[in-house]
């Protein structure tokens, strides 16, 4: 009668067992073997618990299968063992592997935030308060920041390439809320847990551009199409006032920028002043004041159309007017008399 060849077969962990502080016993881990016969026989399997730590229980979803999931309830190393059998009196080959268990660390208090919600300000993260309860595993801490529309978490990203304890608040987060998160590893068997700080309130724009802008050149100060150009921040919305009335804005280019009334301004004086204001900011206070006079009217209530100071109005024509019917009536008056 011919022997029977061996059975081949090699244990496979995929997986690594974490036990969440929750709950008494660990997330199923999946546990797997792979096996041959070169007879053609069909395979049957018998997966065990080989060792662990005192007291411990394991539970396999499929104890009977190739490939199984497996939950522990204590924290520590476990040795499983898988029996492969051909079912038809041949041989039988056995396979352990050893798996650690670990739970990740345990957030008491939560981090917490310093600072000034508003654009351009840094906020500061305290790290919060941890326990390990795997004492074979050493904690390692990183740091991630989110922004949300609200303090209800709607629509909550992770903002990229905020990975310190420290945050300069950016445009992109003009009304928005921002917090902290804390993750907590056990290392080496990466079981992880993270903790949020509360968020901020929502994030307002930023001061005011420092300092106030400032009008550099002027000409055409006596015609109806002055032009004023000036410096202040690289890229700053400049306002120009006429009075308290807005009548023109310019984006300054590498801190630079010029402006020229359009349309003219009508007749008469005006006090002209520009602000500042940056992406995310508030508008700046006015810079000095700027006078325009532009000619066309002789003021002092005069009616004269021509706004000449020489010209003969209508009123002009009225008197002189007048005063002939004087001359005629008196000299008719003596004509009579005589």
């Amino acid at each position: 009668m011919p022997m029977r060849k061996a059975l081949v077969c090699a244990l496979l962990f995929l997986g690594a067992l974490q036990s969440p502080l929750a709950a008494a016993q660990s997330t199923p881990t999946t546990l797997s073997v792979g096996a041959s016969d070169s007879d053609g026989g069909t395979l049957s399997y018998a997966w065990t618990m080989h060792s662990g730590p005192s007291g411990a229980a394991a539970v396999f979803a499929t104890p009977t299968a190739a490939t199984t999931t497996v939950t522990v309830d204590t924290v520590g190393n476990y040795i499983f063992k898988v029996v492969v059998s051909d079912g038809q009196g041949g041989s039988t080959q056995s396979s352990t592997g050893t798996i650690h268990c670990t739970r990740a660390p345990l957030n008491t208090a939560v981090p917490t935030l310093a600072g000034t919600a508003q654009v351009g300000m840094t906020l500061t993260a305290t790290a919060g308060t941890w326990t390990n309860p795997d004492s074979t595993a050493t904690v390692s801490y990183a740091w991630s920041w989110q922004r949300a529309d609200n303090a209800a978490g709607t629509n909550t990203v992770t903002i990229a390439g905020a990975t310190g304890a420290t945050y300069t608040l950016k445009v992109a987060d003009l009304n928005k809320v921002v917090r902290a998160v804390q993750t907590a590893t056990n290392a080496p068997y990466a079981a992880a847990r993270t903790a949020n700080s509360a968020f901020t309130t929502a994030v307002a724009a930023g001061g005011p551009v420092t300092p106030t802008p400032v009008i550099g050149t002027t000409t055409g100060l006596t015609t109806a199409t002055p032009s004023i150009s000036g410096t202040s921040g690289t890229t700053d919305v400049i306002r120009i006032y006429d009075g308290g009335t807005l009548i023109g804005t310019v984006t300054a280019s590498g801190g630079a920028w010029s402006w020229t009334a359009s349309p003219p301004l009508a007749a008469g004086t005006h006090a002209l002043t520009c602000t500042a204001q940056a992406s995310g900011s508030v508008e700046s206070t006015a810079s000095a004041t700027i006078t325009v006079v532009v000619p066309g009217s002789s003021g002092g209530g005069s009616t004269s159309s021509s706004g000449g100071g020489g010209g003969c109005g209508a009123g002009g024509v009225a008197g002189l007017l007048l005063a002939l019917l004087t001359i005629i009536g008196l000299r008719g008056r003596r004509a009579a008399r005589a």
